[in-house]
């Protein structure tokens, strides 16, 4: 059987995947920082846990799109005598296994506490000899590490997913979409005003200064 020659793409697809490659590295490294942020932070929020394993899901899209673009330059062989072009499917549907098993999680984790009726409280910690709510810093980990920065990547994958119709990009970059959206529910989530007072909230109009979450050591 004559094998298929290898894959060459045109220069506006090839510039497009080497592209797309870069991001794809750029967004491991991202959430692999994101991941230990985020662990450090998490407390017993149930709205940072769910931030995180969206995290721990969304490795699988850019490794998939990796892999399967490796693949598809293999030169076939007498096995696949028509090349590895199939590798981008199966990272496909790696991938959007990887989106199903975040929205499963998302629904699982706020409709079973919800019928329990649980509420977790976000504890406080000492730091500088200040009681310190812990909803600040995952605030700031949320913010400045869940939610920039995969609007900026995902908005910049879509680009080149469309070049190319990478449908595993593409779901790279749905992902990213994803990350941020979920970010911006656990804020949300973090900042519930229905939520138990935490330990630092302030008993009386003499320590009124204490709300903005930071009390004295002494406070009583």
């Amino acid at each position: 059987m004559r094998k298929s020659p290898p894959v060459e793409f045109p220069d506006e697809r090839e510039r497009a995947y080497r592209t797309g490659r870069r991001l794809a590295w750029a967004t491991i490294g991202y959430y692999l920082v994101d991941m230990t942020i985020l662990y450090l932070v998490v407390g017993r929020s149930q709205a940072m846990k769910a931030a995180w394993l969206q995290d721990v899901f969304a490795i699988v899209p850019p490794v998939g799109f990796l892999v399967a673009g490796a693949m598809t330059r293999w030169h076939p062989n007498k096995r696949f005598p028509y090349g590895y072009h199939r590798a981008v499917s199966v990272a496909f549907f790696f991938s959007a296994m990887a989106l199903i098993g975040v929205g499963l999680y998302l629904v699982v984790d706020s409709v079973v506490p919800f019928v329990r009726g649980e509420h977790p409280t976000i504890g406080s910690t000492r730091l500088f000899g200040y009681q310190v709510w812990l909803g600040w810093p995952m605030f700031a980990a949320l913010t400045f590490s869940s939610a920039l920065p995969p609007f900026f990547l995902g908005r910049m994958m879509f680009r080149p997913a469309k070049v190319m119709h990478d449908k595993v990009l593409y779901s790279n970059a749905e992902m990213q979409k994803a990350g941020w959206l979920s970010a911006a529910a656990a804020i949300i989530g973090v900042a519930d005003p229905s939520a138990p007072p935490s330990p630092c909230a302030p008993r009386s109009a003499a320590s009124c200064q204490s709300a903005c979450g930071v009390c004295p050591k002494n406070f009583s």
